[in-house]
């Protein structure tokens, strides 16, 4: 370089510097997130998934693997995030798998490549100690150091199989450009009131936890502080508004999806949905001098959320480990099914119309539908008449939706109707929630139906009751006054 370029190169730095004061302090990075993933390991409705065919089925891991991946090729130069707020299990058949040994969820999100999940409600669905033998199966507590599992208000008693898998309170990344991320993770009170048989786990205050965590993160060194929340978005909104120093709210819970991030109190608030129907995807700048932190996506003209449809490709890899767990999921479905059904997509009704759930607070046409099966299977299992059968919204886990492409109209997969009700687990590990009959006076159904009454307005739809065998009505401007 002679005199005039090395002139010419100081003069046109100089000028950088001037006219663009941020340039050469900003340090970029990427996050991606999921949540809610639920056992979601192939796109759903499955009836309208073909890999081969265009479809209307939303989700997969073998899609966001793909997704993922082109991510991090076009990012090259950047480093790239993938985190999850939790409740990776439970809400699908493949769920069924985890009782019976195995662990897909987590196992192909190592595959994928999470940097870091955050403990859900439902990764307690059935109980704390199968919890344990699910994350050892999957390399806990040897493989935390590469993909950490997080739960920082978790108080999980010494002595019990959980607390040998090193559930963490935080995690510290340095990225490659140096920037120093801090993360840590919350179970929020809505949350951990719909866990109950996460017994003798407790969990402390999330606020208490989220001031101690920034304390702590910022201390050593982090830049960056990542809240990943299972709260839902309301107390997501609360603890940003109360809380100053959390830079970033990835959250979970309530199956939302924020139109485009939230800021609060300087505070970042994304939410990517459910079911992996879309991955969520925040393009970020840090001000090394200033320590401001900055959305790049509108200027970038990059979409928040990217829909994982038909449109993009499945990885290979992935996709084959997905067909291994189902060749496990259909085995034990034709054992439990004494060969009724063989194979999870199996085609088992055909509907004109959605069966649907999501009307808040009524009668459902998904939720007659359950019921009327509970009350006539059960008279059939117990030889007598059943009067009444009733199911709460919490435990119905949205419609049965028929195909509608031109190969799939009208049909309804094995797969497809057992999601809707496929929580819980029975004594002897087989699973569903037990169904239980007893008797009850036409009082006893009067107070009944006067306390369902009141329990969806007090603590919300997941309460509402759906009954078959009854007609009811009340006045729900007087349903408060019935305990008085």
């Amino acid at each position: 370089m002679d005199k005039f370029q090395l002139r010419f190169f100081f003069i046109l730095t100089f000028f950088i510097f001037i006219v663009f004061p941020g340039a050469g302090q900003e340090k970029r990075f990427t996050l991606l997130h999921t949540t809610d993933e639920h056992s979601a390991l192939l796109p759903l409705p499955l009836v309208d998934y073909h890999p081969q065919k265009t479809g209307n089925s939303l989700g997969g891991f073998a899609r966001l693997a793909t997704l993922v991946n082109r991510v991090r090729e076009e990012k090259s130069y950047e480093p790239v995030l993938l985190f999850s707020s939790g409740d990776f299990i439970g809400g699908q058949p493949f769920a069924w798998l985890i009782p019976l040994g195995h662990s897909p969820e987590l196992e192909i999100m190592k595959k994928i490549g999470y940097n870091a999940i955050a403990v859900g409600n439902h990764e307690f669905d059935y109980g704390p100690d199968v919890l344990a033998e699910y994350l050892e199966r999957a390399g806990y507590p040897d493989y935390h150091e590469h993909l950490p599992l997080l739960g920082t208000n978790l108080n999980i008693p010494p002595g019990t199989k959980l607390n040998e898998t090193q559930i963490h309170e935080n995690h510290l990344f340095t990225l490659d450009n140096g920037i120093v991320i801090g993360v840590f993770a919350l179970m929020g009170d809505d949350a951990f009131s719909v866990a109950p048989a996460a017994h003798p786990v407790t969990i402390s205050p999330p606020a208490e936890a989220a001031v101690k965590q920034v304390k702590l993160l910022r201390k050593a060194g982090a830049d960056i502080i990542i809240a990943l929340t299972h709260s839902g978005i309301t107390e997501d909104r609360r603890l940003a508004s109360e809380t100053d120093g959390i830079d970033i709210i990835l959250g979970g819970h309530y199956h939302y999806k924020t139109a485009k991030p939230e800021i609060i109190n300087n505070t970042i608030i994304l939410h990517s949905g459910c079911f992996l129907r879309h991955m969520g995807k925040l393009e970020l700048a840090f001000d090394v001098a200033t320590g401001g932190l900055r959305i790049l996506n509108d200027e970038n003209n990059t979409p928040y959320f990217t829909r994982l449809d038909s449109t993009v490709d499945e990885n290979p890899e992935i996709a084959q480990l997905v067909n291994n767990y189902g060749t496990h999921l259909s085995e034990f479905i034709e054992s439990y099914t004494s060969g009724l059904v063989s194979d999870f997509s199996e085609m088992v009704i055909f509907s004109e119309f959605p069966l649907v759930k999501e009307y808040k607070k009524t009668e459902t046409t998904t939720g007659n539908f359950i019921t009327d099966a509970m009350r006539l299977m059960t008279g059939e299992l117990v030889g007598k008449s059943i009067d009444i059968a009733l199911q709460a919204n919490g435990i119905i886990r949205g419609d049965i939706m028929p195909g509608t492409t031109k190969w799939s109209r009208g049909k309804i997969t094995f797969f497809d109707l057992a999601s809707v009700s496929s929580l819980g687990m029975g004594l002897d590990k087989s699973p569903g929630y037990p169904l239980v009959s007893f008797y009850l006076t036409g009082e006893d159904v009067f107070n009944l139906l006067e306390i369902a009454a009141l329990l969806p307005l007090v603590l919300g739809d997941t309460f509402f009751l759906q009954f078959s065998g009854l007609r009811y009505s009340y006045d729900p401007g007087k349903a408060l006054w019935l305990t008085i």
